[in-house]
């Protein structure tokens, strides 16, 4: 969650239109029996929210329901990339962003993003499949750099990410100001560092399949367990029924003609280059 580091990074804004992550056995159970029973509500899926259509990268990821949903998957790289990556270099990987994004404008022809208030041209529909080569080219070289826990949550599909994040929000690590997405940004990351740790695990905050399939196994009593000194501090009773956790905030659909906020608790996001 919390929208950080990637569209923005690209001087880009885009609309995905909604996604639906509904539960089913293909697409959310991770090998788990328990998470057939769950439901992921239906989401909206840009990587990043939507505002005035001022850029036309933007535009075009918006009017090609294929290319957005390949911007979304190339998010998922990008941002295990930079988890792989750690703090020492998660700023060359930011940057390597940058440069990518200016690239592809160059070599399709699309201008850049222009100031608050201003409507760029509707780019030409011919530019799709050049912005789609760059975006797969791009995701297949960060993909072959990706190792272990990395590479697998990479490989994932965006809806068994946002189940994984509703079982973070069940377990109450995520709160419920946070969208539910399929984006795992420095939020989720946090989360998933916090679960791995109340559960003897490395907290690298990559989520591999394993763990994946563990979180989904995780239960209500393992995570207050978990919490024990916090709550003694608070004075919880840890033996009283736990109320179940209230709806997470979903993302909803977004339109490319309306402005919408700078950041949204979710997943990434700095300022264009």
């Amino acid at each position: 969650m919390r929208r950080i580091e990637i569209g923005l990074v690209f001087g880009m804004s885009a609309c995905l239109g909604a996604w639906s992550a509904a539960a089913g056995a293909d697409a959310v159970d991770l090998d788990d029996p328990a998470s057939a029973s769950q439901t992921v509500p239906q989401v909206a899926g840009p990587s990043f929210p939507c505002p005035a259509p001022r850029d036309p990268l933007a535009q075009l990821i918006c009017s090609a329901p294929d290319l957005a949903r390949l911007e979304l998957t190339f998010v998922q790289s990008y941002q295990a990339l930079r988890q792989q990556a750690g703090p020492a270099g998660q700023q060359a990987v930011r940057q390597e962003a940058v440069a990518f994004g200016l690239a592809t404008r160059a070599a399709c022809g699309i201008g850049p993003s222009l100031p608050v208030g201003a409507t760029s041209p509707q780019p030409a529909p011919e530019a799709v499949p050049c912005v789609a080569q760059t975006y797969r080219r791009q995701k297949a070289a960060w993909d072959a750099r990706l190792t272990g826990a990395a590479a697998e949550e990479a490989a994932r599909m965006p809806e068994q990410q946002a189940a994984l994040q509703l079982q973070l929000h069940r377990l109450r690590y995520i709160p419920d100001t946070d969208a539910i997405d399929g984006v795992f940004g420095s939020d989720t990351r946090a989360a998933i560092a916090a679960w791995q740790q109340a559960s003897g695990r490395e907290a690298s905050g990559l989520l591999g399949n394993a763990d994946a399939q563990a979180l989904m196994r995780s239960t209500d009593d393992a995570a207050a367990a978990s919490a024990g000194p916090a709550a003694a501090q608070t004075g919880t009773d840890l033996d009283a029924p736990t109320p179940p956790a209230p709806a997470p905030a979903i993302a909803p659909p977004r339109s490319c003609t309306t402005s919408s906020p700078a950041g949204r608790r979710g997943t990434r996001r700095p300022s264009p280059p």
